[in-house]
């Protein structure tokens, strides 16, 4: 085996090892799902970040086991959640899909807002779209649970970016919505 590149940084070999180690990592975790999915029928949008957390504590209650929370199977469970099985999958009564477009107004071009609102809405599990407009505002699109888009609201109305300055945050056209229209959460140009 050869070694390693020689570098002038004291840590630039652990940092290649951590890197090689992520990297097959995540292949082993998407060959793991791969294959799950060809064993099963396909679902229509991957299942929210949020029904990861109930595992934890699916798993500690007693109640049922992970696996089957994480992919479906097993049975329902009363209790505190009110977990409602539908077509396979667990959801929550507070799981149910809504969307809303939003505008920024004030100092939010130019200050790495959209970079902040993407990272805020994968940290949460929001999916949709934000963009710049020409009149010097931000828009876009969000879609998740009530929590989720009420802590997007929030960011969006309070937070932004470090630099930026929010005069003002229009919240439109929330509804509740039968089907995912965005699987990810992405910057428009």
């Amino acid at each position: 085996m050869r070694s390693l590149p020689h570098s002038s940084h004291p840590h630039s070999r652990r940092l290649l090892l951590a890197a090689i180690f992520f990297v097959v990592g995540g292949l082993l975790v998407w060959r793991a799902v791969a294959a799950h999915s060809a064993s099963s029928p396909p679902s229509p949008a991957p299942p929210p970040f949020s029904s990861f957390s109930k595992v934890g504590e699916e798993a500690k209650s007693g109640k049922t086991g992970s696996s089957s929370l994480l992919f479906g199977g097993g049975t329902t469970s009363s209790g505190g959640n009110k977990l409602i099985k539908e077509g396979g999958k667990k959801k929550s009564k507070s799981d149910k899909m809504e969307r809303f477009s939003f505008e920024v107004f004030g100092k939010v071009q130019g200050v790495y807002f959209r970079k902040h609102t993407k990272g805020k809405a994968d940290e949460l599990g929001v999916h949709g779209w934000v963009m710049n407009t020409k009149e010097g505002t931000v828009v876009g699109e969000a879609e998740g649970t009530k929590e989720k888009l009420d802590a997007m609201k929030t960011f969006l109305s309070t937070k932004g970016s470090p630099k930026s300055r929010i005069d003002k945050c229009d919240i439109k056209d929330r509804k509740e919505v039968e089907k995912a229209k965005y699987s990810s959460f992405d910057i428009r140009r």
